[in-house]
């Protein structure tokens, strides 16, 4: 971990960053994983509807990720309401 400097460097007005930053961006991606994308509402009835173990895991949906597998589950809940 590098030292940090008492003082701030302000170029144009904004503050320079060096990489010490980073520990904060880490911490929000790292929190931002615990949150839950479903509402409970939504988590019973993709269970009712056999997707349970997509739910603990959605990047099982698709190959492009956790993100695109919440996009596909919520997008299955929709068609679901649609019937």
């Amino acid at each position: 971990m590098a030292i940090r400097k008492d003082t701030e460097e302000k170029k144009n007005g904004m503050k320079v960053t060096d990489n010490m930053d980073g520990d904060k961006n880490a911490d929000k991606k790292l929190m931002a994983g615990v949150v839950n994308p479903f509402t409970q509402i939504e988590q019973m009835e993709l269970k009712k509807l056999g997707y349970s173990r997509a739910l603990k895991n959605p990047s099982i949906m698709s190959s492009k990720g956790k993100e695109m597998g919440i996009k596909i589950l919520k997008d299955i809940l929709s068609v679901n309401k649609q019937r």
